[in-house]
């Protein structure tokens, strides 16, 4: 059996809870919500794990903790080998993340602008850059958009322009975060056709979605509910 290249083992986070100015004068502790409690999960190379549920079961959060942008309260993270929590670095390089929106994105420069500023800081330059912007481009079916300043593209140009910056670094883990949001069904399958074939080149894939379509290309599929994960059966 492979080893995992995801692994969570009992992990929790909570976030404190809204306080009001009177309660904030008191000085005490705040009280916190908890998101994720004592959760478990397992990926191998190659496989795609999707995760549902709904909104505000903390299926963003799990993503982000995967990713290192946050640090579970406890419990134990390993991405590709690497910790996220005292080795967020090493997690970004092996790392590809695509967020549910666009606005970290520098919304006046052109898309090869935005993607040769995000490749120098994966560490990428010069002719080895240009080959994966070309590249990511092309996978994605973003080609025609390269001149193109990012503010006037269509919502769905922006979701390939979001995968194409994820996979920009040639990463062994993919985290998605509804990645076919705003595509139209067409652009959507072939979304879903580049997300199975990059699992069969032996990335690891990890998914949050609302839709039944991305969930039908996961091997794995779980339910994130009251902080906890539950296997979903998956296939016809």
């Amino acid at each position: 059996m492979s080893e995992p290249v995801l692994l969570l083992e009992d992990v929790t986070k909570s976030f404190p809870a809204y306080r009001s100015l009177t309660s904030l004068l008191t000085m005490r502790k705040p009280p916190r919500t908890g998101v994720l409690s004592g959760l478990h999960l397992s990926s191998a190379s190659g496989t795609i794990t999707g995760i549902v549920g709904p909104n505000g079961a903390g299926k963003t959060t799990l993503l982000r903790l995967v990713t290192g942008s946050l640090i579970p309260d406890s419990g134990r993270i390993r991405v590709a080998g690497t910790d996220p929590v005292s080795n967020p670095g090493a997690t970004a390089a092996v790392t590809g993340f695509m967020g549910s929106s666009e606005r970290s994105f520098y919304w006046r420069l052109s898309v090869l602008e935005n993607l040769r500023f995000f490749g120098r800081l994966q560490g990428l330059h010069g002719i080895e850059l240009e080959d994966r912007i070309e590249h990511v481009l092309s996978m994605t079916g973003s080609g025609s958009a390269g001149s193109k300043r990012f503010a006037v593209l269509s919502d769905g140009f922006r979701r390939r322009l979001s995968l194409a910056r994820a996979l920009l670094h040639d990463p062994a883990v993919l985290v998605l975060d509804e990645p076919t949001k705003s595509l139209d069904p067409e652009t959507a399958d072939s979304f879903r056709e580049l997300i199975s074939a990059l699992a069969g080149e032996g990335r690891t894939v990890l998914l949050a979605t609302h839709s039944r379509d991305d969930a039908s290309v996961c091997g794995t599929l779980h339910r994130l509910k009251d902080g906890s994960l539950r296997t979903m059966e998956t296939g016809p």
